[in-house]
């Protein structure tokens, strides 16, 4: 089904120029307080919203309740963190089990992956300081 000229003209003076990036149409309102999804990237704070938190990837921070300081970014990246507090995770999967450790650093997949509850590690490079059962 084609659009009347009415429609179309209506589409067009909907669009504005600040909601458009790339030839992509973004939600009109960029600064929601939800997180939102941009081309199948999960981009907010994570899971309560909390203002110091960062999340950038699907599943990333998602357990979050009252964590704070935190960035992740990555697939599943502190996944599963609820109170750990000024955690970086920068790989897919990096510190996903973390639940409420805290001051830790981890750059690359599954860096940290089997952390639950230790603190102030930093772990560089892909599985670094993961346990893996055997």
């Amino acid at each position: 089904m084609a659009l009347t000229r009415i429609q179309t003209d209506a589409i067009k003076d909907a669009i504005t120029t600040s909601n458009i990036l790339d030839g992509t149409i973004l939600p009109a309102d960029i600064n929601t307080t939800n997180d939102f999804t941009f081309n199948t990237v999960r981009v907010g704070k994570g899971a309560s919203a909390i203002s110091s938190n960062t999340a950038v990837g699907s599943s990333a921070l998602t357990s979050n309740t009252i964590g704070t300081s935190n960035t992740a970014v990555g697939e599943s990246a502190l996944s599963l963190n609820t109170t750990g507090n000024n955690n970086q995770a920068f790989g897919r999967g990096a510190l996903s089990s973390n639940v409420d450790g805290g001051q830790n650093i981890a750059v690359g997949r599954l860096a940290l992956g089997s952390n639950t509850s230790g603190s102030s590690n930093t772990a560089i490079g892909h599985t670094a300081l993961t346990s893996k059962d055997r």
